[in-house]
């Protein structure tokens, strides 16, 4: 799927970037030719000031090979991988927030979170 950068991902619908992707493609199977996507794995490098993140979604299995066997669904993966770049998504952001942050608001926000109060002395 090659490298996608984080801010066109945060403006543009990850979903509908999945299905452009992923489009009409017809995928053969041992029993013939299916219209639904086959998918093992899903695979996402993001790319975000000059580093590589990987998102990943895997197709799960359960049940033996009788009949309470499954398969995790496509829409499933797509929705895994989905939450998993909301996650990084949100990482991201703060990361970003607080790496602009000074050492005062640094120190605010860290008391603010502890519930605590800074002593104004």
């Amino acid at each position: 799927m090659g490298k996608i950068n984080l801010d066109y991902l945060i403006y543009k619908e990850f979903k509908e970037l999945i299905k452009n992707f992923m489009g009409n493609k017809k995928f053969e199977i041992s029993y013939g030719i299916e219209d639904e996507v086959i998918l093992k794995n899903f695979v996402v490098y993001v790319e975000y000031k000059n580093r590589e993140f990987k998102l990943l979604a895997q197709k799960s299995f359960s049940g033996d090979s009788g009949w309470d066997y499954k398969e995790t669904d496509p829409d499933e993966l797509i929705e895994k991988l989905e939450s998993e770049f909301e996650k990084f998504k949100n990482k991201i952001l703060e990361f970003d927030k607080v790496n602009k942050m000074s050492v005062e608001e640094l120190k605010e926000e860290y008391f603010k979170k502890m519930g605590l109060k800074k002593s104004t002395e």
